[in-house]
């Protein structure tokens, strides 16, 4: 979930970087720390702080995207306040990120998801895969 909530970055990032090189190399910089964390929390198990800091960075994320879905991109940049529309791609990472967080506070509980909790997760997945393959392509960051 969190490899394809940073590749996902990864590949809007050049079309931020058009916009302007701060929402770029967020987009960047997102991808990287989206994907280093993938790759070591698969080295896991890991402690509850490890965790912690997935949900919280994942969670900040996630409220930033809405913040730019209702009120527009905050202070920063050329777009400031303007509000984003909402494409396949971003909700397909939005996804990804929700679905890893309540993975990660399964595990931060120190126990496995429920039946239920899994079936969220499988489905948050499962949406995100939909709406990249069959939306990704036809959708641009820019035409949301």
């Amino acid at each position: 979930m969190s490899l394809s909530a940073a590749l996902i970055h990864l590949f809007a990032a050049p079309e931020h970087f058009e916009e302007w090189w701060g929402y770029g190399t967020f987009f960047v910089g997102s991808a990287v720390v989206q994907g280093a964390y993938a790759v070591v929390l698969l080295r896991g198990p890991w402690g509850s702080s490890f965790y912690t800091v997935g949900i919280a960075g994942n969670l900040v994320i996630v409220a930033l995207w809405l913040v730019t879905r209702t009120a527009g991109i905050p202070f920063l940049g050329p777009h400031a306040w303007e509000v984003e529309g909402v494409g396949a791609l971003d909700l397909s990472a939005t996804a990804a990120e929700v679905a890893l967080v309540v993975a990660l506070v399964a595990l931060r509980r120190g126990r496995g998801l429920s039946k239920e909790g899994w079936f969220m997760v499988f489905l948050l997945v499962v949406y995100a895969a939909l709406a990249f393959a069959l939306f990704g392509r036809l959708t641009r960051f820019g035409d949301h």
